[in-house]
């Protein structure tokens, strides 16, 4: 981890969230990990998302356990939040 990366992980599932995540995106703190699981928007989600630094991953959405699950086997760091 570099000096500016902290062990923690941020996931998020979203879909069409574009209004929604801006705000959640600048309460993070720096050097996070960010994985957003988009199932896909149709708004500009992932440009947002992806304008903060997160890894946008794509899943179609089934259920919330098993979205969830998946953005859980995506993150790296040590403590993860939901």
């Amino acid at each position: 981890m570099s000096d500016k990366q902290i062990d923690i992980s941020i996931i998020i599932i979203a879909l069409n969230e574009e209004e929604n995540l801006k705000r959640c995106l600048q309460s993070l703190p720096e050097g996070c990990e960010i994985i957003v699981v988009d199932s896909g928007s149709k708004d500009k989600t992932v440009e947002v998302a992806a304008s903060y630094g997160a890894i946008v991953k794509y899943r179609l959405f089934d259920n919330y356990a098993n979205q969830k699950n998946f953005a859980l086997s995506c993150a790296t760091r040590g403590w993860i939040f939901h």
